[in-house]
Order: C-alpha cells, then sequence, then structure tokens
C-alpha cells in the first residue's frame, strides 16, 4: 500500500500498519524522519500485543529516541516482546539484565534470556554465551564448550565471534591450537572492518605467523588502525619506520612516535626519546629527550626510568646540567 493507505489504516488502529509507519518515521524513508512520530506509532501498535512494535518501543526508551530515555519502561517492553519469543528482545533483554539497566544486575536471568535467544540461532546470543563459557560468568567456565558457542556465530558471519575464535585458535584454547586456522578466520573478521582483528592481522604478516611474512601488508594493517588514532598502530609503525631495513624512513618513525605519544603511549615515548638521544632523524636534543623520558618514567615504564637517570648523568659529566 502506498504512504496514504498506511496512513489512513494506522489510523483506523491496524497495527500492523501502525508499526509500519513508525518504522518509516524512524528510518526517515518515504517521510522526514521523526523520532517523535515513530515512537507514538509504535506504542500504539505495541499496545495491539504484537512483538515487533513492542521492541521497537523498548529500543526507542533505552535509547531516548522521540521519548525520555527510561531503563524501567525499555525493560517492560523488552519483556513483553521477548515472552513472545522474539529473539532481538530477549538478547537485548538479557543485557538489560546484565548490566542491571530497568532492573536489578541478575546474572543468571541474562544467562536465561541469553540462551533463548542463542538456541534461536541469533549470532550475537551465541558468541556472547561462549564469552560467557569462556570467562566462567554466569556459567562454568569451559573453553571448549565457549568455542562451540562462538563458531556458531562466526559461521554466520558474525565479526566479533570469528575474531574470539581466531583468539582461540592462536592460543589453543578449547580447541587445537593452529596459525592458519587462526589466520583464516582473522583475515574474515578484518575484511569486516573488525579492528582487533585488523589489527592481529598485521601482526601475523609481520611475523609470518599462519600467512606468508608480508611487512608491506603489515604496515597496510597497521596504517588503517593508526589513521583512526590507534596508538598501538601508530607505535608499530613508528618502529618498523625506525628500525626495519625494508622500510627504514626515520621522518616517518618521528611522526608516527609523536602521534602515539600524543596519546601518552609509554614506549612511544620511551622510543622518540631515544631518537632525540641519538639525533635519528630529528637533531639531536637532550632537554627534549629528557621531557619524553620523563613522561614514559612517570608512567612506570622501567627502560625510560633507567635511561633518564643515564641521560642525566651524561649531561651532567659535559658540565650542561646545573
Amino acid at each position: 500500500m502506498d504512504l496514504e493507505q498506511l496512513k489512513a489504516a494506522a489510523n483506523s488502529g491496524n497495527a500492523r500498519a501502525q508499526n509500519e509507519l513508525g518504522i518509516l518515521y524512524h528510518n526517515g524513508k518515504v517521510v522526514p524522519q521523526d523520532m517523535v512520530q515513530a515512537a507514538y506509532w509504535y506504542q500504539k501498535s505495541a499496545e495491539h500485543g504484537l512483538a515487533y512494535p513492542q521492541y521497537n518501543l523498548g529500543l526507542m526508551y533505552r535509547e531516548g529516541f522521540g521519548v525520555d530515555q527510561d531503563y524501567e519502561k525499555a525493560f517492560e517492553w523488552f519483556t513483553k516482546a521477548a515472552q513472545q519469543g522474539l529473539a532481538n528482545a530477549q538478547y537485548d533483554l538479557a543485557l538489560m539484565h546484565e548490566f542491571g539497566h530497568g532492573t536489578p544486575q541478575d546474572d543468571a536471568q541474562a544467562v536465561s534470556w541469553l540462551m533463548l535467544a542463542a538456541e534461536q540461532n541469533m549470532p550475537e546470543a551465541q558468541n556472547h554465551i561462549g564469552v560467557r563459557y569462556s570467562e566462567g560468568r554466569g556459567l562454568p567456565k569451559d573453553p571448549a564448550v565457549a568455542v562451540v558457542w562462538m563458531r556458531k556465530a562466526a559461521d554466520q558471519g558474525l565479526a566479533d565471534a570469528q575474531h574470539n575464535v581466531a583468539l582461540a585458535c592462536i592460543e589453543g584454547t578449547g580447541i587445537e591450537q593452529q596459525d592458519q586456522k587462526a589466520a583464516l578466520w582473522t583475515k574474515k573478521a578484518a575484511q569486516q572492518g573488525h579492528e582487533g582483528a585488523i589489527y592481529n592481522l598485521g601482526q601475523m604478516y609481520l611475523n609470518g605467523r599462519g600467512v606468508p611474512k608480508n611487512t608491506p601488508k603489515a604496515m597496510e594493517n597497521f596504517l588503517f588502525l593508526a589513521e583512526k588514532g590507534n596508538a598501538q598502530s601508530q607505535y608499530n609503525l613508528g618502529v618498523l619506520y625506525s628500525q626495519s631495513d625494508e622500510v627504514r624512513d626515520d621522518q616517518q618513525a618521528i611522526a608516527w612516535y609523536k602521534k602515539a605519544a600524543t596519546q601518552g603511549h609509554t614506549d612511544s615515548l620511551a622510543n622518540l626519546a631515544l631518537m632525540y638521544i641519538k639525533g635519528q632523524g630529528v637533531a639531536q636534543n637532550y632537554s627534549t629527550a629528557t621531557e619524553y623520558l620523563s613522561r614514559a618514567a612517570a608512567q612506570g615504564h622501567a627502560g625510560a626510568k633507567h635511561n633518564l637517570k643515564r641521560l642525566v648523568e651524561v649531561v651532567q659529566e659535559q658540565g650542561n646540567l646545573h
């Protein structure tokens, strides 16, 4: 039916039409996005007892879309939808129990609702169950069972689960240790933009673990993350540019170390100080080196503490520090 027919049906009390109209307003399709109208029509539809609009209304209350944020009302509507067997509602209701949003925190209830959603083949719930088995949180600690649940979700394409299965393969936790399988699952998650997987794949290429060693490919992964502000990846680029014969570029090393150091990354602060001490890629400057070493030492970096002490002694011997 067209928009006018849908509106007419919704105004006449057709519950499905009311939910569909709410979705249109929610997504801004066909009509301008209007969260207040979306919440209004979800409410109308939910009052007829349909699970999907009940769930949709719960989301609006949880996020504060078109209504004042209210976890208790979100919990109420999620419960109504979950009791009708809607997997998405069961999963989100489990999270409410897990974090104590709108209801007292209750791990047993969280696990119960997670299991119901997982048994309906919802990948997010399956992965969550797997994580709980791996941690022994609300369920007996069982790495093998954890991997079974994570694998169910990973096979459905859930990036978080693919990453978790990869980690299990790397560590040999609950499954045979296999670097090649770890690389396979890591690639699958990385292709979906999972940042942890992108980083780990970079490390795999760097070390030739599960894949042929390939420094340029490793750097591609680190660069992707570094440009998004990932300090560890910025540091890795600094190390490669300052130490690798394949890509040696001291100016690039300094630039990436500085980006990570700005975020307080201790190893970057310490390495940047060493470059100033040596005059590698920059003019030698003990004062600047001292500043970076002091910042790293203040964060407990043992090497920085040692180097700071030695640098002070050197400068004192030269008669430049009084």
